[in-house]
């Protein structure tokens, strides 16, 4: 049986009740898609490599809604287009004389949220705070993925400045949630490299340096195991200027192997030409490092 609760609308209005919910939903950080030839909802929580799996739940930020139609056995995507919290964008971009469209996705978990302070490191479960999936579309397509450091830290403070990073778990009590959050990475997207673009200021040395410990304490250390993680620190603001590319096409130059390795997701039509077979997990800075494995990738797709 279904269930209802009534709510008189005029009181609703009266005490405000929309303005919160309004506002958030015209933030423009919420997106949906419908497919243009049936109307029918486009499905923005999965990649286009993973588009014919069931919707991706730590991306789909009305699953609650969902939730209530699903007990009663009804299938909730026919009712409900599924809507992710991030970004969207489409530019023109440029190779030599080549010339390609490059669209963003990029979706924000729903398993840690919060804002920038509040919400830092890990939880039990392994899940970072502001973990986001960015999807590359330039003709093929491929994914790589953003988020806070997996480790128990916390920056305290109210005037900014003062937030100073704190580490609130030992190691040996941490550890847990540091391999179960690369456990999820690798069931979900294969081999992985670590791209640490944080800084050498005290704080964010401090984290490199706890992240580096627990990454050679865990299951993941580089070694004879077949699901190791590689380690790479790059920091992007002391070796990239506005004027000056040359450290950072370096980089992308040592890195290229691997990329290449891992090829990118690529379908002509409807038949699979290639499946991409590994991810990229950035430790953060700000939104120029996309350049760092972006700029590669687009020019593969470019040239390909």
């Amino acid at each position: 049986m279904f269930s209802y609760k009534f709510c008189c609308p005029s009181v609703l209005l009266s005490l405000n009740f929309w303005k919160p919910v309004r506002k958030l939903l015209s933030a423009g950080t919420f997106f949906f898609a419908r497919e243009t030839s049936s109307g029918m909802p486009f499905d923005l929580t999965l990649s286009i490599q993973n588009y014919h799996l069931s919707s991706d739940f730590r991306f789909l930020w009305n699953k609650g809604l969902m939730a209530a139609i699903s007990r009663v056995g009804i299938c909730p995507t026919k009712w409900l287009t599924p809507l992710i919290c991030g970004q969207f964008d489409v530019k023109t971009v440029y190779s030599g004389s080549n010339q390609s469209r490059v669209g963003l996705v990029s979706r924000i978990s729903t398993e840690h949220p919060g804002t920038r302070f509040n919400v830092r490191g890990v939880n039990d479960d392994g899940d970072v705070a502001n973990f986001v999936e960015t999807e590359q579309v330039c003709r093929s397509f491929s994914l790589s993925l953003r988020g806070t450091v997996p480790l128990f830290w916390e920056q305290p403070g109210i005037q900014v400045g003062s937030h100073k990073i704190k580490l609130s778990r030992l190691p040996n009590t941490s550890l847990q949630a540091f391999q179960r959050h690369f456990a999820d990475i690798l069931s979900r997207y294969g081999e992985t490299v670590i791209i640490n673009l944080m800084g050498s200021k005290e704080g964010e040395a401090l984290l490199s340096a706890a992240y580096k410990e627990h990454l050679q304490m865990s299951d993941y250390a580089v070694g004879d195991c077949s699901n190791s993680i590689a380690y790479h620190h790059f920091d992007y603001h002391a070796k990239v200027t506005s004027q000056n590319f040359e450290n950072l096409q370096a980089f992308l130059v040592k890195m290229s192997p691997q990329l290449h390795a891992w090829d990118f997701f690529h379908m002509d039509g409807s038949e699979v030409k290639r499946l991409q077979k590994g991810v990229v997990s950035r430790l953060f800075r700000l939104y120029n490092t996309l350049l760092l494995p972006g700029l590669f990738v687009i020019q593969l797709g470019i040239l390909s």
